[in-house]
């Protein structure tokens, strides 16, 4: 028993009845992942450090690299979403117009729907060719970045 919020559960559950071990599972489950969010977070942190040592880059420099192409990237998302969210929407109204307009297991539904999800598919297709060049130029940047630290580090070692 490695969590001790379980043994506490237990224990309430035995004295003081359901209610109460249910509010301590809760807690313990909300330790839980509080600790395994820090331990992704420790564990990423931890590879992108090795990742920058087996490359022969500067971490504090990559690190400043990786923030400014997330920085780069932000808007781009956000515009992709933006640009998502009406096909979603067209699409699930699509589909259930078909729903609406023919009856359940004829080819015509199956057509409509067909339809409905080709549709939706290209205009998240079309979204996205929309901001490939500006993702390609975040990652051109990002990569001359970490060029650069890596020309930084050698530099150093001189």
């Amino acid at each position: 028993m490695r969590n001790p919020m379980f043994a506490v559960a237990l224990g309430l559950w035995a004295l003081a009845g359901p209610a109460a071990a249910d509010e301590a599972v809760k807690q313990c489950l909300r330790e839980a992942r509080g600790q395994a969010k820090f331990c992704r977070a420790e564990c990423r942190e931890n590879y992108q450090m090795d990742k920058d040592e087996c490359r022969a880059i500067d971490h504090a420099c990559a690190e400043v690299c990786r923030a400014e192409r997330n920085e780069c990237l932000v808007d781009i998302y956000s515009d992709l979403e933006s640009c998502h969210t009406p096909c979603s929407r067209d699409r699930v109204e699509a589909l259930e117009q078909c729903r609406l307009d023919w009856p359940p297991r004829t080819r015509a539904r199956e057509r409509c729907i067909k339809v409905a999800k080709l549709s939706g598919y290209r205009c998240n297709a079309e979204c996205r060719v929309g901001v490939k060049d500006e993702i390609k130029e975040c990652r051109v940047v990002h990569r001359q970045c970490l060029d650069d630290c890596r020309a930084d580090l050698e530099s150093g070692q001189d």
